[in-house]
């Protein structure tokens, strides 16, 4: 019963990005200068904020950008054409389990080393805290966008995950009930 915000779905016919920070390590002052680096390119995009964050602290936007503070990913995922995030765990798995390249941004805990391995599989780019820029992460999200490289990384991937056995069929062996 869930449904996408109205703002997201009269964003202009563009390839869609979705940018997140996630919950815990969303820093407004960092989601305002990304938006501000790329905010301009011929793309739509859609960022969530982060629970308990309003969208409104990421000031007047162009048309070509929707906020919100939460929006369930599996909503946004098939419509987006890349992912900017912070490489958390449910958010990394999620993209590359839609075939999306990706832009990596980590900020703690497991973000390094997932955003590590993207990078090394070739689905995605990893831009470390002390490396980002506007021109770095410009240049990045164009490069995962407009380089079919990391669309046919992260398309293997996606095909790898789908091939793997359900939870079900997992705790089934493990408990020896298959």
């Amino acid at each position: 019963g869930e449904r996408l915000p109205r703002q997201f779905l009269e964003l202009p016919e563009r390839p869609l990005v979705y940018v997140t920070l996630g919950t815990v390590f969303n820093d407004p002052d960092l989601v305002r200068s990304m938006l501000d680096a790329v905010q301009d390119l011929p793309i739509s995009i859609a960022i969530t904020t982060g629970p308990g964050t309003d969208p409104s602290v990421l000031g007047p936007r162009p048309a070509n950008v929707a906020a919100a503070s939460f929006v369930p990913q599996a909503l946004l995922l098939p419509l987006a054409s890349a992912v900017v995030s912070h490489t958390g765990s449910g958010t990394m798995l999620g993209a590359l389990a839609s075939g999306l390249p990706q832009v990596c941004l980590p900020r703690g805990a497991d973000q390094f080393a997932n955003a590590e391995r993207v990078q090394a599989v070739g689905a995605g780019i990893r831009l470390l805290p002390d490396e980002v820029t506007p021109q770095r992460l410009r240049a990045a999200l164009s490069s995962v966008l407009h380089d079919p490289a990391y669309t046919g990384a992260a398309a293997a991937m996606k095909a790898e995950i789908a091939a793997m056995p359900s939870a079900a069929d997992v705790l089934g062996d493990l408990v020896g009930l298959a």
